[in-house]
């Protein structure tokens, strides 16, 4: 049997869309080949790349589902190594030189690891990242020592991350990128990769099954429920709708919200407002996750970054409609009217949304319909495995 090789910056326990998604899809994979992974970060606490680089906290290998992960976690001396990881973020020096010391912090981040991880991939013929900057050259120069096929999914978001110089030319040296959807494709295009490189996959969910009353009985909760999955991030628009549930419990709305997802150090950094009616539970565990899908009736992630989250494609399945951020991205997979609406990032135009949502519930409701006949039709993993088993046999596994 053929042997895959996965680098990833994360992966579970650490809590994540693309955690989720690249544990299920390596799973799924194992009927097809063998497959090893290597991730740099292994646990909940706050990201922030460039300081993770140096000092996130150290960790053994361990196996996931009978998947064997290996660490990419710094010694002592290591992280000296690592230092220029976190000189480019220094402001004065990162306006001076700053595609220089990203392009001399991922080489560093590649060779303090490329021994370790070149003799754990032994026998892989073909190494697929699911990360970019210093992980996906890291990844890249392994492949290329072992006479291995290279594959990136670069989850890439423009002017925000995955879109430099030394990226794109990264992209350009793989021998295929991996796109969630067109605008995705496009997005990489406009960035400067080359387009007979590009193939569209779309990110895939396991079916499941959740338990909306045992959820409600729980939780106390009352009427119509508003969801929010997701890492607690500025640009999600937690915030705003937070916001936008409370100025309608104040003109006499029923209306409840429900917070899942763990803290990040922006959300860290301020007091989580408790208001009446908003109930925010953390992490939780997978099946109760699968609750308060089943128990609510509106999703709502108002975000102004996304390419394609899983949590939407999860409350597809289980029926509910979608109120998402409005985003090119973001309207690359919801159809406006069909699956889901859109609203701004800002207080006043979520709770006029939510506001309709309460107003029409019927009609909304056919949204949700719709949603999950999408997901059994397009965005099941077994789907996506299948597809991406053909990238690769198309590349010569």
């Amino acid at each position: 049997m053929r042997k895959v090789g996965v680098v990833s910056r994360r992966f579970l326990p650490a809590e994540g869309g693309v955690e989720r998604f690249c544990a299920s899809l390596m799973l799924s994979l194992r009927n097809e080949t063998a497959v090893v992974a290597a991730t740099q970060i292994a646990g909940n606490h706050p990201d922030f790349p460039g300081v993770d680089d140096l000092f996130a906290c150290s960790f053994d290998d361990y196996e996931f589902n009978t998947i064997q992960i290996k660490a990419l976690s710094p010694g002592f001396f290591d992280r000296i190594r690592l230092l220029p990881c976190v000189l480019r973020l220094v402001p004065g020096l990162r306006r001076l030189f700053g595609a220089s010391l990203h392009n001399l912090a991922a080489r560093s981040f590649a060779w303090v690891y490329f021994s370790r991880l070149r003799a754990y991939f032994t026998g892989v013929t073909l190494v697929h990242s699911f990360a970019f900057d210093g992980a996906g050259l890291l990844a890249q120069a392994v492949a290329r020592s072992l006479n291995a096929m290279f594959v990136i999914t670069p989850f890439m978001h423009p002017e925000k991350w995955g879109d430099s110089r030394q990226n794109i030319r990264l992209y350009n040296e793989a021998d295929a990128v991996v796109a969630l959807h067109t605008r995705d494709a496009e997005n990489l295009q406009a960035a400067g990769v080359r387009p007979d490189l590009i193939r569209i996959i779309g990110i895939g969910i396991d079916p499941f099954t959740g338990d909306g009353q045992r959820f409600r009985k729980k939780y106390a909760i009352i009427g119509p429920m508003v969801l929010f999955v997701g890492r607690l991030m500025h640009h999600k628009g937690y915030r705003e709708l937070v916001r936008a549930v409370a100025a309608l419990r104040e003109r006499g709305r029923e209306i409840s919200l429900v917070i899942i997802g763990p803290r990040t150090r922006e959300s860290d950094k301020e007091f989580f407002p408790e208001y009446e009616g908003v109930v925010y539970l953390g992490l939780v565990s997978e099946q109760e996750k699968y609750d308060a899908y089943a128990a609510c009736d509106l999703f709502c992630l108002p975000s102004r970054s996304e390419i394609m989250p899983v949590s939407i494609l999860e409350a597809w399945h289980a029926g509910k409609p979608v109120l998402a951020g409005d985003i090119p991205d973001l309207r690359a997979l919801v159809d406006e009217g069909e699956t889901g609406m859109f609203t701004l990032q800002e207080s006043d135009a979520c709770a006029r949304k939510l506001d309709n949502f309460l107003s029409h519930r019927r009609e909304w409701e056919r949204m949700g319909a719709n949603g999950r006949r999408l997901v059994e039709e397009r965005h099941l993993m077994s789907r996506v495995a299948d597809q991406t088993v053909s990238l690769y046999k198309e590349l010569g596994l």
